[in-house]
């Protein structure tokens, strides 16, 4: 077989791209404006990670259907991202004090390269 046509069927290629799933989800209209906070936040030069409450008032205050968001509907839609490979997240724990502080230590989020990828993509397919 020809190197050239092996390219086009391996496991690779076969495989779903849930890093995109955002973009098409029902939820796409609040994923998307989601996703585009965490890439300003990275490319800003911050470090990109940010908490479920800086990401709901972000929502609240710039969505223009979504005044009453909650952060326990943020922290869904994170973790969904999460998921798909949209973000990734951590446990913050530098302030628990026992085993059960660590356990519920707070998550903060930040997006992934390929999700920072992707949303380069679309960038520049909106300024054509």
């Amino acid at each position: 077989m020809d190197p050239r046509e092996r390219l086009l069927v391996d496991d690779l290629l076969m495989r779903k791209v849930d890093e995109v799933s955002y973009l098409v989800a029902t939820n796409a209209a609040l994923y998307r404006p989601i996703v585009r906070f965490f890439h300003h936040g990275y490319e800003s030069g911050e470090t990109g990670w940010l908490w479920p409450g800086e990401v709901a008032a972000f929502i609240r205050q710039h969505h223009p259907h979504h005044a009453a968001y909650t952060d326990e509907e943020c922290e869904a839609h994170l973790k969904q991202l999460e998921a798909w490979g949209v973000l990734v997240s951590e446990h913050d724990v530098n302030q628990a004090r026992t085993i059960e502080e660590f356990v519920r230590a707070a998550r903060r989020y930040q997006i992934s390269e390929t999700a920072r990828i992707i949303e380069e993509m679309l960038i520049r397919l909106t300024r054509q």
